[in-house]
């Protein structure tokens, strides 16, 4: 099992975040998806972001963790910053990640409901989870 490494004090700072200039996919997530959001992420000592969360008034949007932090207590400390200091206990999975659904299974999430199609109407089933 790794260690978590040393982070300090976790640092949950609201974040804008600037689209480049090339057009991507990238670009239309940022000029889109986020604007709905707030951010929050976590930085290393050395100032590198090493995950970030994105929250609506409701519910937790999207949680990234950059794969060299994976098992280290970044994803945790996110959500329990999502549920303790913005008392967000809803999350919507797509089925096809089980990586994610197993992640919110584990810390504590129940499935609430299903959809065959996900927010753009794609045939991508989601799931509705909730923590009680």
């Amino acid at each position: 099992m790794r260690r978590l490494p040393n982070f300090g004090k976790p640092q949950f700072e609201q974040r804008t975040i600037f689209s480049s200039r090339k057009k991507s996919a990238s670009t239309n997530l940022l000029k889109y998806a986020l604007p709905a959001c707030r951010l929050y992420g976590i930085k290393t000592n050395e100032g590198k972001l090493c995950a970030f969360i994105g929250l609506s008034d409701d519910k937790i949007e999207m949680l990234f963790v950059n794969p060299k932090f994976f098992k280290n207590g970044c994803g945790r400390r996110l959500v329990d910053f999502a549920e303790q200091e913005k008392n967000i206990k809803k999350v919507d999975v797509n089925e096809e990640n089980p990586q994610a659904l197993a992640f919110y299974l584990h810390m504590g999430f129940n499935i609430a409901g299903r959809s065959e199609l996900d927010g753009n109407g794609k045939p991508h089933p989601l799931l509705f989870l909730q923590k009680d």
